[in-house]
């Protein structure tokens, strides 16, 4: 007799196999977003199979029913049920993502407070208490770090209203800032308590990690020295998995590494790609016309190119867009009149070049080799100036 536990809460699935009498024989995990899952079977199937299992020899199902994604949440059930259905002898129950993640604390906890990342800036809350060996909610449950000029910002991006967001913006940075300040100081506490369990370093990887870059393989190399020191129980958990996955990652776009190659079509459909620059120090800026902030960086690009003319120095818009119309019009609007290219559907880039989010500016120097990241305003003419001569 087999027992499986299942979760797709959020965008990564897990899966675990447990033998009769409890003692886990895998336990696996896959960033798989629901609009992809339809590999989700095949990688479940695979895992089995690297054990000598199928799924006909499991007799008990256990999966999360949330919070998270209504997506996620609605497919786990659905395949569970499916392969359930019409064989006898086989269970299937539900299990609270917020305590499956409280157990993580021990038993000898007698209330949790289990935090997951809600995007756009929300924490969700759920408080749990310990009822005879396991927890169950509580009557608290809250949405951290939301406020209405938040929404209004959300609303006002929709609209494309740039006016209206770049008000927004300077009213709400005092109250963000602040908010950001309290909250760091909250889950830092909670951190240094829980560094010897999985809570705690799932906490810093959701919390603190996910914020963080790591433009140079110094700040790499002292970032896996402070994970290590955590507890034991913390090095076998998912998280520190994945944190020590993404560092390997972050080591190959690292200022000093090749820039990996880019291929796109020009806005004359013809192919053009990164390495066609050779010879000149490039400014590459990813980029897409619905993104208000990356054209606010449009007027610096321009000073920038008018600075180095006449130099071995370019400029390469790198865009996200996938409707052409869009994203020529946006050219044309802004007058950024320079090398762009539009990526491919599905094209990598952004992991291969660690991008959390756009715009994202990077200085590429002759050789090729990455010489600078996260290049704003000034910064896209004072740091070529230390190089382009």
């Amino acid at each position: 007799m087999l027992r499986a536990g299942f979760d797709y809460s959020w965008s990564e699935a897990s899966f675990a196999l447990a033998d009769e009498n409890g003692t886990v024989i895998f336990d696996e995990f896959i960033q798989l977003p629901p609009r992809n899952a339809s590999g989700l079977p095949s990688w479940m199937e695979e895992c089995l199979k690297k054990h000598g299992a199928v799924f006909n020899d499991i007799t008990e199902w256990s999966v999360g029913i949330g919070p998270g994604s209504f997506t996620g949440l609605r497919l786990a059930s659905s395949f569970v049920m499916g392969l359930a259905f019409r064989r006898e002898n086989v269970r299937c129950r539900g299990v609270s993502t917020a305590s499956a993640l409280a157990a993580t604390a021990g038993l000898e906890v007698q209330r949790v407070l289990a935090l997951f990342d809600g995007r756009r800036d929300e924490l969700l809350a759920f408080g749990l208490g310990n009822r005879n060996g396991s927890y169950e909610p509580d009557s608290f449950h809250a949405v951290l770090g939301k406020d209405s000029l938040n929404a209004l910002f959300y609303e006002a991006r929709e609209r494309q209203d740039r006016e209206e967001m770049a008000r927004i913006k300077n009213e709400s940075m005092p109250y963000y800032d602040e908010g950001v300040k309290r909250e760091r100081m909250f889950v830092d506490s909670y951190i240094q308590e829980n560094k010897a369990n999985p809570l705690g370093i799932y906490l810093y990887y959701s919390r603190v990690f996910q914020r963080k870059d790591f433009p140079t393989e110094e700040e790499i190399a002292a970032e896996r020295e402070y994970i290590q020191s955590f507890g034991e129980m913390a090095k076998v958990s998912s998280s520190f998995m994945k944190m020590e996955q993404q560092l390997s990652r972050y080591e190959n776009c690292a200022i000093g590494h090749e820039a990996p190659e880019i291929v796109g079509k020009d806005t004359l459909g013809n192919e053009l790609k990164l390495s066609d620059l050779r010879g000149n120090y490039v400014l590459v800026d990813f980029w897409n016309s619905y993104c208000h902030w990356c054209r606010e960086e449009t007027p610096a690009l321009k000073r920038a190119l008018e600075h180095f003319a006449g130099k071995n120095f370019k400029i390469l818009g790198v865009s996200f867009d996938r409707v052409k119309k869009l994203w020529m019009d946006a050219i044309h609007e802004d007058g950024s009149y320079w090398d762009h290219l539009m990526l491919e559907k599905g094209d990598d880039v952004m992991e291969r070049y660690c991008i959390k989010g756009i715009p994202h500016i990077i200085l590429v120097g002759p050789d090729g080799k990455i010489l600078a990241k996260e290049l704003r305003g000034q910064d896209l003419i004072d740091v070529p100036d230390q190089f382009v001569k």
